[in-house]
C-alpha cells in the first residue's frame, strides 16, 4: 500500500495505474486512536503498558510529489508521535529511514537530472531522490542529537534505525556474500516488468529472490527485511 505522511502533502495511490487511494499515515493514526485495540482501550487492565510504536514515511511522498521536502515529510511524523504520546505516555518510538531511493531498482528507469528512460513516465529524477533521502537521514540525526542535548528528556522515549548503510552493505562494492546475497544482488530486482516499468507486458520472476536485495523495483525481499529486522533490534538492544 502506497501510503503517503499525510494528504495535505500529496495522495498516495494504489491499484492499476495508481488509481485507488489509499488511507494516509496521519489518516491511519487517527483511526487508531479512536479506536485502539482492546489491550490498549481505556478500560482495558493494561494501562500502564509501554507499547512500541514504529512511524515510517516519506518515501512515497518524494515518489508523488518530487517537489515536497524531507522536513516536510518528517513534520508529519513527529507531530504523529506527539499525538501518540499524548494517548500513550509511557509509549516508545522507532523512526526509520529506508535505503537511498535514488539507488534501488526504479532509479534505473530514471533520469539523472529529471525526465524518464526505458518507457516510464516520471517527473522525477534521481538528484531528487538522493537529496530527499540524505536529508530524510540527517533530520532524524538531528532530532536525536536534540534529545540527547534536551534537560527534559522529552525524547529520550525515541530511537533512530538507520537502514541506508545496511542497504549500502548490499552493494557489490560492500559486503553482499556476508548477508547471504549474490555479488549483484543489489542490482535489479526479482520480479521485472509487473509496474510495466520495461516497456513491454512482459513479466519475469526470478528463481532465487533470497538471493537479491529487492523484490521488485521498490521492495525489499523477504531475506532483506529480515536483516533490517536484525538492525531494529540492534538498536532496541535485543
Amino acid at each position: 500500500m502506497k501510503s503517503t505522511t499525510s494528504r495535505e502533502l500529496v495522495q498516495g495511490l494504489t491499484g492499476p495505474g495508481s488509481s485507488i487511494a489509499v488511507p494516509s499515515i496521519d489518516e491511519q493514526v487517527a483511526r487508531f486512536l479512536a479506536s485502539p485495540p482492546d489491550h490498549l482501550s481505556s478500560n482495558s487492565s493494561h494501562e500502564n503498558a509501554r507499547p512500541l510504536f514504529f512511524l515510517l514515511g516519506g518515501g512515497n511522498d518524494v515518489l508523488f510529489n518530487p517537489n515536497i521536502t524531507a522536513s516536510r515529510s518528517v513534520q508529519v511524523l513527529l507531530r504523529l508521535k506527539d499525538q501518540l504520546q499524548v494517548a500513550y505516555p509511557e509509549g516508545d518510538f522507532v523512526f526509520l529511514d529506508y535505503p537511498n531511493f535514488a539507488r534501488i531498482p526504479y532509479s534505473f528507469y530514471l533520469s539523472a537530472n529529471g525526465g524518464s528512460s526505458d518507457g516510464v513516465s516520471a517527473s522525477i529524477s534521481k538528484r531528487v531522490l538522493a537529496t530527499f533521502f540524505r536529508e530524510l537521514k540527517a533530520l532524524y540525526e538531528d532530532v536525536m542529537l536534540d534529545g540527547i542535548r534536551s534537560s527534559t528528556g522529552g525524547l529520550n522515549n525515541m530511537r533512530f534505525v538507520d537502514i541506508m548503510p545496511l542497504f549500502e552493505e548490499f552493494d557489490y562494492y560492500g559486503e553482499p556474500e556476508q548477508y547471504g546475497m549474490d555479488p549483484f544482488g543489489a542490482y535489479g530486482s526479482c520480479l521485472v516488468g509487473v509496474y510495466q516499468e520495461t516497456g513491454s507486458d512482459n513479466v519475469t520472476v526470478c528463481e532465487s529472490p533470497d538471493r537479491m536485495a529487492f523484490w521488485d523495483e521498490y521492495h525489499p525481499t523477504t531475506h532483506a527485511h529480515s536483516w533490517v529486522a536484525r538492525r531494529v533490534l540492534d538498536v532496541l538492544g535485543f
